[in-house]
């Protein structure tokens, strides 16, 4: 696991404390300072298209300063020091990237120099000087107990070098996980970054060591799965080996297949259900486990939301956003809001969430809000800001009584309900109006008006349950960072609120399936079920498409020594592997994601041509039910179309006149005479519904019959003044 500082201290000289090793800062804390050294930078440099880009945009500040934390982290890991940078400037290259070494500069210089000020130091540097110290320890005290280390790769350097002291104690020992022991030497030669042995080479490239050296583990001897996953991984430098894999190794080949099944799906959705029926039918025997594996959240949650067909509820190691539970999603709500200066669509969205109640009583913040929304919000009212929120709703009360063309559900609004929607309405203004156009302030001051203002919106509510206990936590951790920003705009404060509710996972405690479980790629390895799903298997999802970062181009790494984005693709390549070692296995993807097509994972390619070169008639998946089973479980048995309607109204209950227009619709369509003149039914309007020609000529039409009503035989003076006038009083209610 990660670095457990309670093992330090055994012996004198080597505790963290001894040494006067800097505490860690937190990442948010680290996130926060380099947003206010970006500010700073984009500031000083107006002339640079970065920095304008950053000034007029606060997700772009967020977005920058989580991206460089990110390549700080990277720089930290492979212990490559910050002084480093500068030999970048000898590369010959275009005028935006010497911005962006010039940017790189807050890294280097201010950022070591704000850490150095509060006696703090970055969290995997940290690390990495524990683990280098904890190998120091163990090679010049080795205890005199058993020390392994077991499961690990060893991509981090000071990982490799602890790993290497451990080897080398007298009782030690240094499990690998997943070593091929099938490649021949000209394959280990070649093995790449892309690779999934790539990291366990180099690290027994540091050990010293070949991978004769390395004994097998009693109970994990060679089983033929082992060598079809280094059939697939081979080298692209040594793929003529395949042609004896498919010539000569046929029955081999058949032998290894057993167990595995390949199953395509047409779209995403398919996918998810196939995946939930192939979990769901492993529970038809008792003593199986099965497991998700995907490192797709998208597709995690579709999965698990299938599974509630059966009331299945599956445990994702994973987790979900934040976000998404009530006090959260009710401040991003708030915050949404505010910043779209309290639009109709936004106030409508904030006031339908169930937490948001103004002080008052859950059932008639309710009710209150749901007459808003049907008399003001669809009634063409597109007012914005909520200073005169209160008084729009009195203005539509006075409106509606006057109004013959009123909606049925508005007429039939009692004063009760009315009354209601005037004390919603300015208790809602009340609270929300100090959030608008909020002027720059510290981050803490910003953090502290949202969360008062969401208090004062759904009261104690906000943090109860989990989700509220999770939010309490982040909040208090935030506030606690704060004073690392000074000014900024609520745009940005909000932003950063936003993105740490997004970026924050939630893993509910309610109990879930026993045998059932989706799980990450880093929680597979740890876990070995007898029935394993692979989902998600295409190209840019597993693996990802290699990303360089918008900071250092693939020279720049090679100068820094730094290890090139393709080596994920051989860390996730190695997951794959250890998963297809279960003992039945299905391999899952999709042929379309979205709108667009979607190709299978590489991995998948190369099985299917192994496959198919060898002439194996019975194809992994062939006959496989889980595509029927999907497409039959919403296919009804007999479809009966409706009949066309056909109303009969009695005499009395049928309308006697007709309006010239209402001809047409009668002829036409004369079920909506019925609807609406018979059973009363009328449809609403969109919500802030823009004004179309119609309400704009009646609008005329009343401004011009106002005004020759007050002037029927002579215009005054000012007539055109008069005119806008009475205009103005009809235009404002909307």
């Amino acid at each position: 696991g990660d670095v457990d500082e309670d093992l330090f201290g055994a012996e004198p000289g080597f505790s963290p404390a001894e040494l006067d090793l800097p505490q860690a800062i937190s990442p948010v804390g680290r996130e926060l300072a380099l947003m206010a050294l970006i500010g700073e930078w984009a500031a000083a440099n107006p002339h640079i298209r970065l920095a304008r880009e950053i000034t007029d945009s606060a997700q772009q500040l967020q977005a920058l300063a989580t991206s460089l934390a990110r390549l700080i982290d990277g720089l930290e890991i492979e212990e490559i020091g910050f002084d480093r940078i500068p030999e970048l400037f000898g590369l010959e290259s275009a005028g935006h990237r010497e911005a962006i070494l010039d940017f790189l500069a807050l890294a280097r210089v201010k950022l070591p120099a704000l850490l150095h000020q509060w006696h703090l130091t970055g969290p995997m540097e940290r690390r990495s000087r524990l683990l280098r110290l904890e190998a120091r320890r163990l090679a010049e005290h080795p205890p005199a107990w058993p020390v392994i280390a077991a499961g690990s790769t060893g991509s981090i350097p000071a990982t490799r070098a602890l790993l290497k002291s451990i080897a080398g104690l007298p009782m030690g020992a240094v499990v690998l996980p997943g070593l091929d022991t099938h490649m021949n030497e000209e394959d280990w030669a070649s093995v790449g970054p892309q690779h999934p042995q790539h990291i366990l080479k180099l690290l027994l490239a540091d050990l010293g060591v070949t991978r004769a050296d390395v004994a097998v583990f009693p109970q994990a001897q060679s089983s033929p799965r082992d060598w079809l996953a280094s059939e697939i991984m081979r080298p692209a430098e040594t793929s003529e080996g395949w042609r004896e894999t498919v010539t000569e190794k046929r029955q081999a080949l058949r032998g290894a297949l057993a167990g595995v099944e390949l199953v395509e799906a047409r779209s995403r959705q398919e996918e998810a259900l196939a995946i939930a029926l192939i979990l769901r039918h492993a529970l038809e025997s008792p003593d199986k486990t099965a497991a998700l594996v995907t490192p797709d959240r998208e597709l995690a949650r579709r999965v698990k939301a299938e599974l509630t067909r059966w009331a299945i509820e599956i445990d994702d190691s994973a987790g979900e956003p934040l976000i998404r539970f009530a006090g959260a999603a009710l401040i991003n709500l708030v915050l949404a809001a505010a910043l779209a200066d309290f639009p109709a669509e936004a106030l409508n969205a904030l006031f339908s969430h169930p937490l948001c109640r103004f002080g008052m009583e859950p059932d008639a913040a309710r009710r209150a809000s749901r007459a808003i929304e049907i008399a003001l919000f669809r009634n063409d009212y597109n007012g914005c800001g909520i200073a005169d929120f209160a008084a729009a709703v009195q203005r539509c009360r006075s409106l509606s009584a006057a109004d013959n063309h009123a909606h049925p559900l508005v007429r039939n609004l009692s004063d009760e309900d009315w009354n209601g929607m005037a004390d919603f309405a300015s208790r809602a203004a009340a609270c929300l109006e100090p959030l608008s156009r909020r002027p720059t302030a510290p981050l803490f001051d910003h953090l502290h008006a949202i969360i008062e203002m969401c208090e004062a919106v759904a009261g104690s509510a906000l943090w109860q349950g989990e989700a509220g206990e999770e939010l309490g936590s982040l909040v208090d951790e935030l506030i606690a960072e704060a004073p690392r920003l000074s000014d900024c705009s609520f745009a940005c404060a909000a932003s950063i609120l936003r993105h740490r509710m997004m970026s924050a996972p939630l893993r509910p405690r309610r109990p879930a399936h026993p045998r059932l479980a989706i799980l990450g790629l880093l929680e597979a390895r740890l876990v070995r079920p007898d029935i394993a799903v692979l989902g998600g298997l295409n190209e840019g999802i597993w693996p990802q498409r290699p990303e360089s970062g918008p900071w250092l181009n693939r020279p720049m790494r090679d100068i820094l020594a730094m290890p090139q984005p393709e080596r994920d693709i051989g860390q996730t390549a190695h997951d794959f592997v250890q998963a297809f070692g279960c003992d039945r296995v299905h391999l899952v993807w999709s042929r379309r994601i979205g709108d667009s097509p979607a190709i299978a994972s590489r991995w998948i390619l190369r099985l299917q041509m192994l496959i198919k070169s060898a002439a194996i008639a019975e194809k992994p998946g062939t006959g496989s039910p889980w595509q029927q089973w999907a497409a039959a479980l919403d296919e009804p048995e007999a479809v009966t179309p409706c009949a066309k309607p056909l109303p009969k109204p009695p005499a009395d209950a049928r309308p006697t006149r007709h309006s010239v227009t209402r001809i047409e619709t009668l002829i036409r369509d004369p079920y909506a005479i019925y609807a609406r003149h018979v059973l009363g039914l009328q449809p609403l309007d969109e919500i802030a519904k823009a004004p179309d020609f119609a309400l704009r000529g009646t609008l005329f039409h009343a401004v011009l019959g106002d005004f020759f009503r007050r002037y029927p035989s002579a215009l005054p003076a000012d007539a055109g003044e008069r005119l806008i006038e009475t205009g103005r009083a009809h235009f404002a209610p909307l």
